[in-house]
């Protein structure tokens, strides 16, 4: 499960808890929306036309706290499979 953090990131929302259709987003390394937040909402935006019945995909650039180091098993754990010809390999950020 992964949560948006908000703002300073004091704030998070989690989409299991009163979530909509945005939850079942998956990430790509090509993908077909990008993720804005504004005034403490996420809005998806299409970075291009996407067809009806196309599956949406955001880069999830996952991000560890400050105080936490990025490791071997936190890059273990975050493997990307999404299988694009630009796959870096990883739903972490690039460091």
């Amino acid at each position: 499960m992964y949560l948006f953090a908000i703002g300073d990131g004091k704030w998070v929302i989690d989409p299991s808890v009163n979530g909509n259709e945005a939850q079942w987003i998956n990430h790509s390394c090509a993908p077909n929306c990008f993720i804005r937040e504004r005034q403490g909402r996420i809005f998806i935006h299409a970075l291009r036309n996407i067809r009806a019945g196309e599956e949406l995909f955001y880069d999830y650039n996952l991000e560890t706290d400050d105080d936490v180091p990025r490791t071997k098993a936190i890059e273990n754990e975050c493997r990307c499979r999404c299988r694009s010809p630009r796959c870096r390999g990883t739903l972490l950020a690039p460091p």
